[in-house]
């Protein structure tokens, strides 16, 4: 009897070696992912930064510095402009061409703010898009993989309390 206990015991030793050890690649796992999760996490929160950054810039540009320099010279090309109709001898039709082509420009002026602003948006808005496609595949690969080890470590523990 004593060699079947034996036998027994060395049988139970090993059954309980195996489960620690498939629970210990489980364990392991499962921090590799939880690492991936934190790295995932860290990438979102910096793209997030940079495209409140890009956003802030953008604000920033449509409304800055350099909107006074631009209104500064408007006005100042008004002013020239109204000097020049005040003063010039050529009389009523010289002044209808400059209101003519000062209308012209103006219309471009929009034509153009609304163009860059639609141009703005779109970009904006495609790499929003992109961004937010890119993370959930993230979230999804890495809540798969932590799905898939725990149910292969919950398998494992089965498999060797059954045997």
């Amino acid at each position: 009897m004593d060699l079947v206990e034996r036998a027994n015991d060395r049988r139970r030793e090993l059954k309980r070696d195996r489960i620690e050890h498939k629970l210990d690649d489980a364990l392991r796992d499962n921090v590799r992912l939880e690492q991936a999760n934190e790295l995932l996490k860290a990438e979102l929160e910096r793209e997030d930064r940079e495209r409140d950054h890009i956003w802030g810039a953008l604000d920033k540009g449509s409304r800055g510095r350099s909107s006074g320099r631009i209104r500064r010279i408007v006005v100042l090309g008004a002013g020239v402009g109204t000097a020049y109709v005040i003063g010039a001898k050529a009389g009523r039709g010289r002044y209808d061409e400059l209101v003519a082509w000062w209308d012209r420009m103006r219309g471009r002026a929009t034509e153009m703010q609304d163009d860059m602003q639609r141009s703005v948006s779109a970009k904006a808005t495609d790499v929003t898009n992109g961004l937010a496609g890119k993370i959930e595949q993230g979230a999804a690969k890495t809540s798969d993989a932590i799905e898939d080890t725990g149910h292969k470590a919950a398998d494992s523990v089965r498999s060797a309390s059954k045997a």
